[in-house]
Formats: structure tokens, sequence, C-alpha cells
């Protein structure tokens, strides 16, 4: 920020727009102050009919000093405006925008006028106070009430709102002038993202909210995406932008350039701006423009696609297996800039991961201020050499994520930064133990109750694979951990109806009571958690490298938790190292060990309960009366009566639609001695196959691994 400051400051100076304070000041004593945004400072001079906006630091209308001052311009052009900028005011506070435009009467509109003016003029609304006109791929933010004054005749005047594309003339083509051109099948390809505007908007209500804010806007668009709850995506602030066409059927498109009035006719978002070049030089000429100006897109792009716009010389030209062959992807080399590492902060992930951070001495880097970059790992900092008081060259990786590219000044004597011994090998958070597991390079905390590691520890021992607690998701359990009921899943069956039915899920300023309904559920489901099996417990318990498959096959080789803390079979598998032992070793063969529990598994589970974190589990659990059975007990196979379990030692794949849930289904195959697989090998006894079925049915084929249907195994169930 300090950058874009003094780069305003040069500008104004170079320009003659630096504006003499005195006579300013002088000039607007006994102006009408009307207030105005946290941005602005704003007065009415009625004597000419004009309001005078003094723009402040550090933002500039939230946009930047460039987007504001071309924002001007975009207004005076789309709504007849007469803004005027008379020059920039250096104040204790930094450089001000001094503007003025002409005094609107009226009052403020209410949301629904907003949006009736808006349709009315061609735009659809792509939220969060955002509108765009298809057809002449103008955009605009910040469409609040307050940014429009209702005149006494009712007319809507625009008076403050952000262009973020200013569009061009709506297209003349055929293809807007005729129905009749309407395709049959037209598939559309494109990119969702999550716009800057929308993504900093969304940050300050979920700040605001008390919940955590997400890295950057790829991050939060991608992890919406991959949301199960489509009502959690339709609240994130997700946009679309078209770039390509997929199977089409309809009338012949010429160029590229008639998609696209395809696309302004339905009225779907695509790229913008599309150049176009007739010369290697245009070309070229093209490629810097886009460089120039994405800087100030609202979005982040790391380079320009080049594309031949003749459909027939498209199809000529064809494609390789990977891209066709007339397009091609420039990319723009990252802005880089050289600053100081002036310490080094530890933090502690949501799953245990410490995580090294390298603060830095500001400086602006395609756009925005970077103060931080992430270090990822030991490794990283030892190939890099990174250590403190370093001056270090930093870009942003993709256009995004700050990133250290190298140190160019080493301090003389240094050596490289040691996480493990910075943090004197206890979490920053918890003072737990840290551990780095052999083939992987990050250190964790290993410590069950770490706080940091509160909200994804509670949201996973409710989860529905472990004991599922009815009505306890994310959103609870971080208010729980926020409001300081619990800090380890255990704390949850300390909790009382009063407490839970009283859990504010809200926010302080808009707060939402769970009820007495909600409370219910989940203290049925907490009772009833005590009596799951042994493999549910395990699972829940989140201990690293202990998955489902791995937890029903501990289940199965011990009678109950005690049993498995103190386990004799986890002792011999870490005392004997050979590859083969379980087939080798006496003690191990006669329980015919599955590959889902080996060393590895052996080694985490034992550190665990041998941990103090571990042995406060176990304490918490007696003191709670709970101490979990297995189910599906059967620890020497050979000697036991499999007589109910007709399908031991058979390996199943499900696919398709069937009559339950593919979950059940997998429960009942277990249950019975079968094992369920995700993917089909030639070790797969049989795939279970539904309605449809797709790959992994063709997959079966080709193995020829028989496939059955739901009737076939009830038939081998009953014995058949």
């Amino acid at each position: 920020m300090r950058q874009e400051t003094q780069s305003v400051l040069e500008w104004g100076s170079d320009t003659g727009r630096l504006l003499d304070p005195t006579g300013l000041f002088e000039v607007v004593k006994g102006w009408k102050e009307l207030g105005g945004q946290s941005e602005h400072t704003v007065f009415h001079l009625e004597k000419f009919g004009r309001v005078v906006k003094f723009t402040l630091p550090p933002n500039f209308g939230a946009q930047g000093a460039v987007a504001y001052l071309k924002n001007i311009g975009f207004s005076n052009r789309l709504f007849g405006d007469d803004i005027r900028f008379h020059g920039i005011l250096n104040t204790d506070k930094g450089p001000a925008f001094v503007i003025s435009q002409p005094f609107v009467k009226g009052t403020a509109p209410t949301s629904e006028e907003v949006a009736t003016w808006f349709e009315a003029n061609g735009y659809h609304s792509t939220g969060h106070n955002r509108w765009k006109n298809a057809a002449t791929g103008t955009e605009i933010a910040d469409a609040l009430i307050g940014n429009l004054i209702k005149t006494d005749d009712g007319e809507l005047i625009p008076i403050d709102l952000q262009v973020l594309a200013e569009g061009a003339a709506a297209s003349s083509s055929t293809i807007q002038n005729s129905l009749s051109t309407i395709p049959n099948l037209l598939e559309v390809r494109g990119e969702i993202f999550m716009p800057n505007a929308a993504f900093a908007a969304m940050n300050a209500e979920r700040d605001e909210a008390g919940l955590p804010t997400f890295a950057n806007p790829r991050n939060a668009a991608a992890g919406t995406l991959k949301q199960l709850d489509p009502k959690i995506v339709a609240q994130r602030p997700l946009a679309f932008l078209a770039h390509g066409l997929g199977a089409y059927d309809g009338p012949p498109l010429a160029t590229g350039l008639e998609f696209h009035d395809l696309l302004d006719l339905f009225r779907i978002p695509r790229n913008q701006p599309i150049l176009t070049a007739d010369t290697l030089e245009e070309m070229l000429d093209a490629v810097a423009t886009i460089n120039r100006e994405r800087h100030g897109f609202d979005y982040g792009t790391d380079g320009a696609v080049i594309k031949v716009l003749d459909m027939t010389e498209r199809e000529r030209l064809g494609a390789t297996a990977r891209a066709p062959r007339w397009a091609a992807a420039y990319k723009f080399l990252p802005e880089q800039q050289e600053t100081t590492l002036n310490a080094i902060t530890i933090q502690v992930g949501r799953t245990g991961v410490l995580t090294p951070v390298a603060e830095l001495t500001p400086v602006l880097i395609s756009g925005s201020t970077v103060a931080r970059a992430t270090l990822h790992n030991q490794d990283e900092i030892d190939r890099k050499q990174i250590h403190i008081g370093a001056t270090v060259l930093v870009e942003k990786a993709g256009e995004i994520i700050p990133a250290i590219v190298k140190v160019t000044r080493p301090v003389v004597g240094a050596t490289p930064f040691s996480l493990f011994e910075h943090v004197g090998g206890k979490c920053p958070s918890c003072g737990g133990p840290i551990s780095q597991e052999e083939g992987f390079v990050a250190w964790r905390c290993t410590n069950f109750q770490c706080p940091a590691q509160a909200v994804t520890h509670i949201t996973h021992f409710a989860s529905r694979k472990a004991l599922d607690i009815d009505g306890l998701g994310e959103a609870v359990a971080e208010s729980l951990v926020r409001l300081g009921h619990c800090t380890t899943p255990l704390d949850l069956f300390s909790l009382t109806e009063i407490t839970l039915a009283n859990l504010n899920t809200g926010s302080a300023e808009d707060p939402r009571r769970f009820g007495e309904k909600n409370a219910g559920r989940i203290l049925a489901s907490l009772q009833s958690a005590k009596s799951k099996p042994l493999h549910r417990w395990l699972y829940a318990l989140g201990i690293r490298q202990l998955g489902e498959s791995a937890a029903k096959e501990l289940a199965r080789l011990h009678l109950d938790l005690s049993e498995l803390a103190g386990s004799p079979i986890l002792a011999e598998l870490l005392c004997d190292t050979r590859p083969d032992a379980k087939k080798k070793n006496d003690i191990l063969t006669k329980h015919a060990i599955s590959g889902d529990v080996g060393p590895v598994v052996a080694e985490t589970f034992s550190a665990f309960f041998q941990s103090g974190a571990g042995q406060q589990v176990l304490a918490r659990l007696a003191q709670l009366g709970i101490n979990p059975l297995s189910d599906n007990y059967l620890p020497i196979p050979a000697a036991a009566d499999i007589t109910d379990k007709p399908l031991t030692s058979k390996t199943f794949v499900i696919t398709g639609t069937l009559s339950i849930e593919r979950d059940a289904m997998k429960e009942l195959i277990e249950s019975k001695g079968g094992k369920v697989s995700g993917s089909i090998s030639a070790k797969t006894h049989y795939l279970l196959c539904g309605e449809g079925g797709g790959s992994k049915r063709d997959k079966a084929e080709q193995l020829k691994v028989p496939i059955i249907d739901e009737a076939a195994l009830q038939a081998m169930l009953a014995g058949g």
C-alpha cells in the first residue's frame, strides 16, 4: 500500500495534479457535509449544485487507484454522468482523490426498486450486489441502495456504482436477430470462479460472524464446489465465465465471434476482453495489453489464450490427444519483488499440520500488498536456504498465492531456519508433541485434544461414518468451540440440553438459537454413540493412518478398546520388521491379518495410546463408562465358527443404483464376513451391480470377474 501511495503522489506531482490544501480548505469552509461511507468524505456545494468527494486511502473506493480513475470515465459514458477529477490532496492519512459530480435530490430506493431498474436496463443479477448485461458485457458492482438516488418523479440515478467491465455495443449479428437460428444442442465449457470483490465481501461477513475466513478466491471456489450441501453452495458468491464450445447442433458458426454472439443471445457470461489480431505484431500487442490490464480484472489470471477465429481452419488444424492445435496458452511471467524476511511464525492447521509462514516487509505485487508468504515445510526451507533477516524474492504463484522464490541476499553466517528447534518440539497451540511420519515432509501435532484442531476433530467424530451424531455438523462444531463449550470431541458428552438449546450458531449481530429440538437430537445421538461398535470408535478418534478398513481389521483382532490399547498383536508387528512377517511369524500367522494393518498402523496406533493425549482419552472414556466392544471379533479365523458369515474371505465391489444406500449394503456385506473394495482388480471375487454400472462393469467383464445382482447376493447369504 505504501508503494501505491508513493506512486499516486509521484504521478500527481509529475502531472501537476497536486492540490494546494490551504486554498482548497478555504473553498470548502461552510459547505454542508453529507457524510458518506468509510472511503469517502462528502460535501455539498449548493451554489454550484455539485457534490465534492474526498476519496481517502487506503482503498480509493475499495478498487485501487487506477481502477478508481477508470471508473470515472466508465460511469460518465454509461450513465451520462458528469464526474470530474480535480486532483490529489496530500493529507496526513495519505493521498486523497478529489472529485465532484452533480447533486441529485431524492431518497434511497428499496432493494426491489434497484433490482427492477437494473432488469429494465437489460441486466441480470450475479449475486452480492453485482449486475451484468449479457448483451453488452457491461458488469456493475457495489449496487447498494445507498449508491443510487430515487428522484421525486421516481427515476433512479446512479451516483457511486463500480463499473467492473464497460462492455461494448450489443452485437448486430444475425444470430441475435433471428430466433430460427437457435441451436438444438449447445454445450458450453467454461470456468467457475469467485470474483475478488465478492470474495472480500464474503470473508468480511464470515469474520464478523466469528467464522474462519478463506485464504484466497481459488481455494474458496474449489472448496465450495466440493460441498455436498447445496444450501451452502448457494450462499457462496460463485460466478461462471464461458470460453469454449463443446457439442453443438445448430446453424453453422463461421467464426469464434459468432459463438460469442450466441452466448450473448442466451445471456451466458463469457470471458472478456476478446481482442482480435491479423498479424503477429498485433497478436503480441494484444497479449501485452491483457498483461497490463489484467490486474484490474475481478479475478486472478496468469495468461492469455490465443485462438484461431475461423471455424473451418480450426477443423483443418485438428487436435492432439491433449489439446487443440488451433489454440495456445501464453503464460505471463509472474511479477516479482524483493523484500526482507523479518520473522517466521508457525501456524497449526485444522488437521494438525504445522506450516511455517514468512512475515515480510509489505510489498506491492500484482495489484495487492503482500506481507506474508507460506514456506510450506522444512524441506522447502532447507532447499532454499531460508533464514530470518534475508532479502528474498517474492512472487504470486499462479498470480494468487504469495511464495518465496529464493534468497537473493543472505545474512552472513546465518543457518537455515529449523521448525522443530523453533517450537522446541512442541505444538505452538497446545504444547503437545509433534512428529514427522516416515515418507512425509510435514510436522504434525499428534494431540487428540489440540484446540487448533478442535473443529475438525469434533466434526469428524460426529460424522456419519464415525459415531453419526445427528445434527452436529461443522457449523455447530464451530459454534461449540468458538463459545468455549468444547475443546475436544469427548467434551460433547458433558453438554446439557440448556447449553445446546441456547447455543448461538449465528453471530452476535445476527444470533440464531439452536433450539430444544435440535439439542434433543444431538443428546440422543450421543447416548446412542456410547454403545457404537469398536471400529466406529476407532475411526472417530481420527488417529493418523487409521481409516475405516484398518479400524475394522483392528476391531476383528481385539475384543474391546481396553484390550486394543495394550495389544500384543500390534507389539509383535512392531518387533518383527520382516516384509513377510504376517506370513512367517507364528504369533501373527494365525490371525490372518489383512493388508489394512501393518507396521505403520501399529506404530501410529501404539504411539497415540502411549502419549499423554492418548492416556487422557482412555481416562476420560473410563470416567464416562465407555469401553467400545467389537461387533466383528474373529481373531483366529481358522478356529472360528463362520456359519453365520457366508461371505468370509470374499471381496466385493459395488456399483450402480441399489435398493438400499451403498453404505448400508457395504455394512451388510461386512457383517457377513465379506470385504468391500472401491475398485475392480483380479483379486475381486464379485461385482455387485445395480442399475447402471458404467466403467466398473466394463472392467469386471475384461477381468472376467463375476457380476451379480442383489438377488444373487441374497441367495449367497441364505446359503444358496
